[in-house]
């Protein structure tokens, strides 16, 4: 819900404070609430990042799905500088975000609105609180149905990750019988290639040494031969 505020009094009550910092209801006309600061926007759409204790615009070096960042866009584990406003409200904020901590005793229709929610999760645990189940629930028969307009007749519910079935317990066995399968044939591999290079550079030892042999014994031919014709 969105309520816009032109007195000055309200938004002075408002300047000077922080992101996370509780408000009375009070000051900007609600009597017995109490609200609590989650963050901001200026005119031109900087958002507040909190943390920063600063009331005016700066560039930090931020990494994604941080405030100012959005997680989808540039690589895993880049950073960027990107500008941001500080965690005090300064008078040039046009957008408020603030959430009810306690309601006063004169109960407004327009703060104690419950807002559906549009995201459920996907965890079968967080499926399993959310919905009060026990542990052992399938919480797929729970999840809502979502159907289809006029043109298309089709019914589909919300996908839960992480649930453990037959089928999974079974997946992951098959999965690990074949990594180890893989395992034992790289090192089959390995053995085979070093046992072949072992028996290479044998070979290539043994040919040196007959090398150095047949030299030896040239050499001393040619020297028992020198010999003989120096004694004729």
């Amino acid at each position: 819900m969105m309520i816009d505020i032109d007195d000055q009094a309200k938004i002075r009550a408002v300047v000077d404070k922080s992101v996370g910092d509780e408000i009375k209801g009070d000051d900007i006309g609600y009597p017995g609430y109490i609200f609590k600061i989650t963050g901001g926007c200026d005119r031109q759409g900087f958002p507040m990042k909190p943390g920063v204790a600063v009331n005016s615009r700066v560039k930090l070096l931020l990494a994604r799905g941080s405030v100012g960042y959005r997680k989808h866009v540039g690589r895993s584990g880049e950073r960027k500088r990107r500008t941001v406003r500080g965690a005090i409200v300064a008078t040039d904020i046009v957008v408020l975000n603030m959430v009810v901590l306690r309601s006063g005793d004169e109960k407004i229709p327009e703060l104690e609105k419950q807002h559906e929610r549009l995201l459920i999760p996907k965890r079968a645990n967080k499926v399993r609180r959310l919905l009060n189940l026990s542990p052992t629930a399938n919480p797929i028969r729970h999840m809502p149905v979502h159907k289809g307009g006029k043109a298309k007749k089709h019914f589909h519910r919300v996908k839960v990750q992480r649930l453990m079935t037959p089928v999974a317990r079974r997946r992951r066995q098959l999965k690990k019988v074949e990594t180890k399968r893989r395992q034992e044939h790289s090192a089959e591999l390995r053995r085979v290639y070093q046992a072949k290079v072992d028996r290479l550079a044998k070979l290539s030892v043994q040919r040196k040494s007959a090398a150095e042999k047949r030299r030896h014994a040239a050499n001393k031919k040619a020297l028992l031969g020198k010999k003989v014709a120096a004694k004729k």
